[in-house]
Parts: C-alpha cells; sequence; structure tokens
C-alpha cells in the first residue's frame, strides 16, 4: 500500500478516535458470551484494531524508539500490566471470560504504545491545528444532540430519544441524556477532552467557534447530571488554570470569561433540567422545590438536604395524571456502590495471593459468589475503577495503572507548553472521574489520551532518530 496512503488513512482513524469518543460504546452489536453478557463490538472499537493495524508495522520496526533509557520505564510497566493481565487467566474461576477481558486489555495497552509513537513521531503543528477544529466543531454536534435528546425525552417520547434506563423523568423528576453512550456518566466522562481542548484553543486564539464549543458543551455536561463528571471537571479546571497561570501563558481577564462562559453553560442546564421537572410533573405539589432538593441533594452526595415543605405524598391519579415522587435512588445508588465495592475488598482481601495478584481480571463475580456471597450476581461489578483493579489485579495492578497516570502527568508538567497543561488537565479529570465508575473496555479513549500525553514530546531526538531508525 502507497505510503502517503496509510499515512492519510492513520491520521483519518487518529482524528476519529478523538472526536469519536462519545461513540465508544454505540453504535455495536451484543456479544453475549462467557457469561459476558455487557461485552459488545461496536464502531469505536473496530476504529480502534484499524488504527492500531496501521501502526503496528512502523512501530515495530522503530521498537528501539519505545526501549531506549528516555522511555524504557514506561514501555516496561505498560509489559508488566500486560504480563499481569494475561497471567491472571491462570487462577480464574472462569478462564473464557477472563481470556476475553484480558484480549481486551491488551487491546487497550496496544493503543498506548500506538498513539505514543504516533503523536511523537508524526504530529505536526499543522496536525494538531486540524484536530483542534475538529474537536470543536464535533464538541457543538453532540451538544445540539445532547440537548436535542433532552427535549424528546422531555416533551415528547422517551423511547424517540433513546435514554437509557433509569434517566427518564420518572427517576429525578428530569431526563438525563447519555448521548449515544451506556450512561450519562459515560457520556459526560467522554466529552472531557472537548472541554479542555476548547481552553487550549482559547489559550492560543480566541475565536467565536472556540467559545461556542466550550459554552455548549458546559451546558449538555450539566446535561447528563453526572455528579463525578461535575467534582472531576471543576477540581480539574481550578489546576489547570492556576497551571496556565502560574506558567504565564494566560492572563487573569481570559480566565475569568472562560470561567464565566463554563458557569453560564452549567447555570443553564441546571435552570433547564428544572424547569423540565417542573413542567412534566406540574401535577405534583412543589415540584419545582423538591426538583432543586433532589439535585442538591445528588450533587453534594448528600450532604445538603433541604427540609421538606410538605409530608410526603404517595402516588395517586388526579385528572388522569401521576403525582411524581422520588424513588430516592440517590441514597440507592449510593448503596449499590459502597456494597459492590465492600464485596470486592472482601474478595482482594481473602488471602495474599489475592492481595497481591488479585482475583483475576474479569473474575470478580465468579469469586465472590464461589468465596464470599453466593448470592452475590455472577457479573459483580464496582463503580470505583480503583477498587476494581485493586481485587481483580491487586495491589501491583493497580500501582502500575497509578504509576502509568503520574508518569504523563510529570511529563506533561515539564513540558509546562498551553498543549501539555491542558492535556494534564483533561489527564486529571480521567483519573478523579474514575472515582465515580469502573469501566476497563467503554472508554478505550482514556487510554488513547494517555499514548497522546506520552507522546506529546519526541521519542528521541532528531540527531538520536537518524542512529536509531
Amino acid at each position: 500500500m502507497n505510503n502517503n496512503i496509510i499515512a492519510n488513512s492513520r491520521f483519518i482513524l487518529f482524528i476519529a478516535l478523538i472526536v469519536g469518543a462519545p461513540l465508544s460504546k454505540y453504535p455495536s452489536f451484543a456479544l453475549p458470551i462467557a457469561n459476558f453478557p455487557s461485552f459488545r463490538i461496536g464502531l469505536y472499537q473496530i476504529l480502534v484494531l484499524l488504527f492500531v493495524l496501521l501502526c503496528l508495522p512502523a512501530l515495530i520496526k522503530q521498537k528501539s524508539l519505545l526501549f531506549n533509557n528516555k522511555n524504557k520505564w514506561v514501555t516496561t510497566l505498560l509489559l508488566l500490566f500486560a504480563i499481569l493481565v494475561g497471567a491472571s487467566i491462570a487462577w480464574s474461576n472462569y478462564p473464557a471470560r477472563s481470556a476475553l477481558l484480558a484480549f481486551s486489555v491488551w487491546l487497550l495497552i496496544v493503543l498506548v504504545f500506538c498513539a505514543w509513537w504516533y503523536v511523537a513521531q508524526n504530529i505536526t503543528k499543522n496536525n494538531i491545528n486540524t484536530i483542534v477544529k475538529a474537536v470543536l466543531f464535533f464538541g457543538i454536534l453532540y451538544a445540539i444532540i445532547g440537548i436535542a435528546q433532552f427535549i424528546i425525552g422531555t416533551f415528547f417520547n422517551t423511547n424517540l430519544a433513546l435514554l437509557c434506563t433509569g434517566c427518564n423523568a420518572n427517576v429525578f423528576g428530569f431526563a438525563r441524556i447519555s448521548g449515544l453512550a451506556a450512561e450519562p456518566q459515560f457520556f459526560a466522562n467522554s466529552l472531557i477532552p472537548f472541554i479542555f481542548i476548547a481552553i487550549y484553543s482559547l489559550v492560543k486564539k480566541t475565536s467565536i467557534l472556540a467559545w461556542i464549543s466550550l459554552t455548549s458543551l458546559s451546558l449538555t455536561l450539566g446535561l447528563t447530571f453526572s455528579r463525578g463528571a461535575y467534582y472531576a471537571i471543576a477540581i480539574s479546571l481550578i489546576v489547570t488554570f492556576l497551571l496556565l497561570i502560574k506558567n504565564k501563558l494566560v492572563n487573569i481577564s481570559l480566565i475569568t470569561k472562560i470561567i464565566l462562559a463554563i458557569v453560564v453553560g452549567f447555570a443553564v442546564a441546571i435552570f433547564i433540567l428544572i424547569a423540565g421537572a417542573s413542567i412534566k410533573n406540574s401535577s405534583t405539589p412543589d415540584i419545582t422545590y423538591k426538583t432543586i432538593d433532589s439535585i442538591a441533594e445528588h450533587v453534594s452526595l448528600g450532604v445538603v438536604d433541604l427540609p421538606n415543605k410538605l409530608t410526603p405524598i404517595q402516588p395517586i391519579t388526579q385528572n388522569q395524571e401521576t403525582v411524581f415522587v422520588s424513588p430516592g435512588l440517590i441514597e440507592a445508588s449510593n448503596t449499590e456502590r459502597t456494597s459492590a465495592a465492600s464485596l470486592a475488598i472482601k474478595a482482594w482481601r481473602y488471602s495474599p495471593l489475592t492481595t497481591i495478584f488479585g482475583v483475576g481480571v474479569g473474575n470478580l463475580g465468579p469469586f465472590v459468589v464461589k468465596n464470599i456471597d453466593a448470592s452475590a450476581p455472577s457479573t459483580l461489578t464496582v463503580y470505583i475503577y480503583y477498587i476494581l483493579l485493586l481485587s481483580e489485579l491487586g495491589i501491583i495492578g493497580l500501582l502500575l495503572f497509578v504509576t502509568l497516570f503520574i508518569i504523563c502527568f510529570k511529563k506533561l508538567l515539564n513540558d509546562k507548553k498551553a498543549l501539555s497543561i491542558s492535556l494534564f488537565g483533561l489527564l486529571l479529570a480521567f483519573f478523579i472521574q474514575y472515582i465515580f465508575f469502573g469501566s476497563y473496555i467503554n472508554v478505550m479513549y482514556i487510554w488513547l489520551w494517555l499514548g497522546i500525553s506520552l507522546g506529546i514530546t519526541p521519542l528521541v531526538s532528531k540527531t538520536e532518530l537518524k542512529h536509531t531508525v
């Protein structure tokens, strides 16, 4: 195949992987095998595979670049993680299931290597400008999709809006958008890079496109009502702004405008959620107040709980309309998370072997059913990724994963450029958001951004490259 065709195909696929993150779950088709009902093969996974296949031959030819003194520690860390994942199949209660997930994790690791090599050796400033523009346009597109989904789900047809289970207005009083992702939190998480790339664009050169993208994305993130994303973005934005100011890359005036745009976007989103609930459940007394109470309690993790204005009313029918009563899913959600995490910790502490190496990738459910609690589901998972890693890959797996993030953080901070600091911010947001959900394969784009962050500076200098290739 012609080298130019290969190069162009790589670049197109690379852009598609960046802007297609919200599609990392759908469109896809289910492949329920090896007692793994949630396993799916989707468009995003196919694009990842194509990108990897186009990058691997060149990467293998230049493999010495990844093992030089500058990069050998990161390479070794990734290979150790891959070995641990594969080895854990040996002590799994369900080897077929563990093998299936192991292959998926290996693909993530290969994606890191390919993105790392590709960015370091192929991406130019012109390429970066093209990618940034694509991200800004697609950010607006996803915002339009999200807003349309909310309108349809609130005022027209829930099924037509493609809302996920538990996302309709019967839960919180308003619809929670999830785009084409599995859940609102996955949709919100996938939009994090779009926020930080928009900020990078504004830092480099303000434009109407970047302002529209940033504000509309903030509104869309607000409509997901994903508290994990709220916390992750808020904390990482504060750190990012401080770093930009410290390195004299931006003035206070621009930072103030950016913060204002984000706050306005989120404030409008919260207003829309309250208005949507008030209109849809207009027959419920004090529905506006109750919706505000629900939002405050959910976002504050139960710390803020406004006093009840009226005695709770049981659902009744009045003029063929149902009075809305929140089913109390905020408390139920917290209970579900903590109970699953508790079982995972018990599995991790079951023996010295499980403490060090874990129960095996994809093996948490079967292990818990056999050794901890026979009534637990065999497909048990944990909604805190760090605990999921700890239970399935032990203290070694958790340390390897966290160390990978730390290395990326250090590399980006040492670069001290606007792009590197923006990448630091989005990786930090991912790092924090992992506290609120656990998943290997539904967030492939996080591993893509790990590779991008590693490749933000060349693998070797041009002088070294002449002697290496």
